[in-house]
């Protein structure tokens, strides 16, 4: 779920404090985000779910969230085609997905 070397190379080179400040502000985005993306999914508008997903990879991809944003690139790249049974196979476990990462996250920096 997460890339525990990436993010350790951040906390060497930010500090641990920063890391989480911007896991903090990375939780509330990434949250309005993923419901922008299933609002977009459900009114089937491929350009914005492929906005948005791109979106949420890139952040995601920032705080080490290497499975969540695989899921999202999935989505962008499915998106370009219209591809509903693709996407609807990956967001049904999108939000389980996010909901593990966050919480190896927030594990790590408990410790």
């Amino acid at each position: 779920m997460i890339d525990y070397s990436y993010l350790d190379s951040l906390v060497e080179l930010l500090g641990k404090v920063a890391i989480n400040e911007i896991r903090l502000v990375y939780i509330n985005e990434s949250a309005e985000k993923l419901e922008d993306l299933f609002a977009a999914w459900e009114a089937k508008n491929f350009t914005e779910l492929q906005d948005i997903s791109h979106s949420l990879k890139s952040s995601s991809l920032s705080m080490s969230m290497t499975d969540f944003a695989e899921q999202c690139r999935m989505i962008e790249e499915l998106s370009q085609t219209a591809d509903e049974q693709g996407i609807k196979l990956i967001t049904e476990n999108l939000s389980v997905v996010y909901n593990k990462s966050l919480e190896e996250l927030a594990a790590y920096f408990k410790g």
